[in-house]
């Protein structure tokens, strides 16, 4: 029996729980689209992460098996009995690794779009998991009216400008993006602390508005998983032309040490 689903579900933080993840020593980016194996994924994601940061690793491998299977397990809580088996059969994980930056001082409000056409037998909304094990976690805001009502207006004063999609620019892109900083600024964050899970919805009208946090200061590991079952994961890869049943990685070239 599946159960109804909410944008946003916010997760008790595991109890006492201090981060595996102390320092971060190079950036780098790891993906994997393909078949969900808890334990195939922790060690290729946490040997990918020793690489990048100071950590311990039985800690981060505790850490990182415990995401996977609790995220599971509760995407297949929201499934349909028809559905259960097929809906965690796939996965997409990424973890990035990043270096201080001003980049996101300001806000990048977005709801993510659609990542894969929904083929359950009874469709649903689909979900994204995600952690931070080191730096900010995620800004967040909670779904409501007052939410929508200014992303409306401001949405809709950038397309009165008269931008039509083949003018949009990056200056545009930065035009809007400071105005729904300025319109939300008031509205409270979600308050999240480190090692605590949150799961949003993708692709759908009240999908939760978030934005990367403001990480001038400090090193970032953040991750992210959704599920799927093996077609909807291969639409997702024909969609990011990326190839299914393989992890991509990207290094930088600069140490920050």
């Amino acid at each position: 029996m599946s159960h109804p689903s909410q944008p946003l579900e916010v997760f008790p933080p595991p109890p006492g729980f201090r981060s595996p993840v102390t320092s971060v020593h190079r950036e780098g980016t790891y993906e994997f689209y393909g078949p969900a194996s808890t334990s195939g994924l922790t060690v290729s994601a946490s040997d990918f992460i020793l690489k990048h940061c100071a950590a311990d690793k039985d800690g981060l491998v505790r850490a990182l098996s415990s995401f996977l299977d609790d995220a599971a397990a509760h995407a297949r809580q929201q499934a349909s009995s028809t559905d259960q088996e097929r809906s965690t059969h796939s996965t997409w994980l990424c973890v990035r690794i990043t270096a201080p930056t001003d980049a996101w001082a300001i806000p990048r409000w977005h709801r993510d779009g659609r990542m894969f056409d929904c083929m359950c037998a009874a469709p649903r909304p689909h979900a994204k998991y995600a952690m931070t094990l080191l730096g900010p976690p995620t800004r967040m805001l909670w779904p409501s009216e007052t939410v929508d009502a200014a992303v409306r207006k401001v949405e809709a004063q950038h397309s009165g400008l008269g931008m039509g999609e083949n003018d949009y620019s990056y200056e545009s892109e930065e035009k809007e993006r400071a105005g729904l900083a300025e319109a939300l600024e008031e509205i409270p964050l979600v308050e999240l602390q480190t090692g605590q899970v949150v799961r949003f919805t993708w692709g759908e009208s009240d999908a939760p508005v978030h934005s990367e946090p403001d990480s001038s200061a400090e090193a970032r590991l953040f991750l992210s998983v959704m599920f799927g079952s093996e077609a909807e994961l291969r639409d997702m890869c024909s969609i990011r032309d990326e190839v299914y049943g393989e992890e991509s990685t990207w290094t930088s070239q600069k140490s920050l040490e």
